[in-house]
């Protein structure tokens, strides 16, 4: 997959994105200023060996003016609920990836690429606690372009993009999968598979985003 009119900030044209076979999760989206709708997880949300991830977005994103961007978190909360006292390790290259959907449930193409490679840190969990990572984001209005785009960091030297959002309803969700399909599972991590449950949020003009705001909530 080759990415298109990509911000500077962004990859390049021509960088191949790798995709991988993808396991539930549940993710935390911060908005600087914005409001914060809260998913709680249910039993669903629970996957193999006692992991629960659990997702929280933003209820609104201010459109930005041209040629500036709205900048949040996407964040992946993942909590080990095991009873025993083992430490869970969770791999974090190439194992997370979001699925976007309008408001009538159209699941959009996901675009993006690799400008170089970073392996980050894993996330080691400890027993009865929850960790978080951090994915910067931002929605941004290139000179030149009508509609924003959305370009998420994913913390191994790429990006994932979706071009040409409307202001409207969105849903996303975060799905997560180790080993990534094709490859050998890393020793010591944890392995599995699952999904969400999708996140609603929207996309508005300024002033309507300024209205709609209310005090934050968050998810267990």
């Amino acid at each position: 997959m080759r990415h298109k009119n990509v911000d500077s900030a962004a990859a390049k044209k021509g960088v191949e994105m790798k995709s991988a076979l993808w396991l539930s999760v549940g993710i935390v989206a911060t908005l600087l200023g914005s409001t914060l709708a809260a998913v709680k997880a249910e039993d669903d949300d629970v996957v193999a060996d006692d992991v629960q991830m659990t997702v929280v977005i933003p209820e609104v994103i201010a459109l930005p003016a041209k040629g500036e961007e709205t900048k949040f978190k996407i964040s992946l909360r993942i909590a080990n609920r095991t009873k025993q006292e083992d430490d869970l390790v969770f791999d974090l290259f190439d194992t997370v990836r979001p699925v976007l959907k309008d408001a009538q449930g159209r699941e959009l193409p996901l675009d993006g690429g690799r400008d170089g490679t970073t392996v980050p840190e894993p996330i080691i969990v400890k027993a009865r606690r929850t960790e978080t990572a951090a994915y910067p984001a931002r929605l941004s209005l290139p000179a030149g372009k009508n509609l924003p785009q959305l370009v998420v960091d994913d913390l191994t030297g790429g990006v994932w993009v979706y071009h040409d959002l409307k202001p409207g309803r969105y849903t996303l969700q975060l799905v997560y999968a180790h080993p990534p399909e094709g490859r050998p599972a890393q020793p010591g991590r944890w392995v599995g598979a699952a999904k969400t449950v999708p996140v609603d949020f929207a996309i508005k003009a300024p002033e309507d985003a300024e209205s709609a705001a209310k005090p934050p909530t968050r998810g267990r």
